[in-house]
């Protein structure tokens, strides 16, 4: 992904998914890894975001009317600093680092 668009950059990017569906799409343990894609029955295009460093994980793996947004917690030591929420429902998601990047379904995300 070459113009990657990371933490709270995002908030502008997610109000345009606002009422798709949200997937827990992969997450990778050991390195603490965890994908989640938005996207509408109605398109081909998904929206992943990339959460590193995920830290605690709340929510369903797959929900509805998701209107996912980003705030900055106190945490400075990187476990948590960041909260992904969903407007529309108590899930959430504690990361470090946030990055995301638009596909169509057919091509793989590329991060960086």
């Amino acid at each position: 992904m070459e113009n990657n668009i990371r933490n709270l950059e995002l908030n502008p990017l997610l109000d345009q998914w606002k009422n798709c569906r949200s997937q827990l799409w992969q997450f990778n343990v050991g390195h603490s890894i965890l994908f989640i894609r938005l996207y509408r029955d109605e398109s081909v295009a998904s929206l992943f975001l990339k959460c590193d460093a995920t830290y605690q994980i709340s929510c369903l793996s797959l929900w509805k009317n998701a209107h996912l947004q980003i705030m900055e917690t106190n945490k400075t030591d990187g476990q948590g600093r960041y909260r992904v929420y969903d407007r529309n429902s108590d899930n959430f998601i504690r990361c470090g680092i946030l990055t995301a990047d638009i596909c169509d379904f057919d091509k793989w995300v590329s991060f960086t």
